[in-house]
């Protein structure tokens, strides 16, 4: 994770990004000093309180998370737990910001052999080879979110792992 704050801290400035301005390692406990924009809140909230969005609104925030994605790549880090909750959305503009890489790790080419975010949003090879590649894993838990902010009726994250490994091996 150190690895992660030193290679982000170092990054050009993403409009789609929620930047670390500071951080610092007092015997490996580590402490990040993050802009706060205002005024925003989660998109799940955002959703749940205003309605889930319309497809131009949608598609709004998919280009911008596409851009925040593409920025982390060109930085070598991947987030790993893409989802509603880590995407603030300013209530008035509605630009969207990625937020908490704490499953985030060091982008490779070979497979991950353990999982890190959110199981809701694990992609298919997880449930069946307890392995996954970064791109189509990302791909997959952009996919889950955008059906997610676009529904109107109750949430997939609210299945069980249960269900959702069941619903994997069909």
């Amino acid at each position: 994770k150190a690895m992660v704050g030193c290679r982000w801290s170092s990054a050009p400035v993403c409009p789609n990004v929620l930047q670390l301005l500071e951080w610092f390692d007092h015997r490996r406990r580590y402490t990040m000093i993050l802009e706060r924009p205002v005024p925003c809140q989660d998109l799940q909230s955002f959703c749940e309180e205003n309605g889930y969005l319309d497809e131009s609104l949608a598609k709004k925030v998919l280009l911008q998370l596409i851009s925040a994605l593409k920025h982390c790549e060109s930085r070598g880090v991947l987030h790993r737990d893409v989802k509603p909750e880590n995407l603030l959305i300013s209530t008035e503009s509605h630009d969207i910001k990625l937020l908490d890489f704490g499953c985030g790790d060091l982008l490779k080419d070979s497979a991950y052999k353990y999982f890190a975010g959110t199981l809701e949003y694990a992609p298919p090879e997880w449930f069946r080879q307890r392995r996954y590649h970064a791109g189509p894993a990302t791909v997959w838990s952009v996919g889950v979110t955008l059906y997610n902010i676009l529904r109107t009726e109750g949430h997939l994250q609210k299945q069980t792992v249960q269900e959702t490994e069941i619903t994997s091996r069909c």
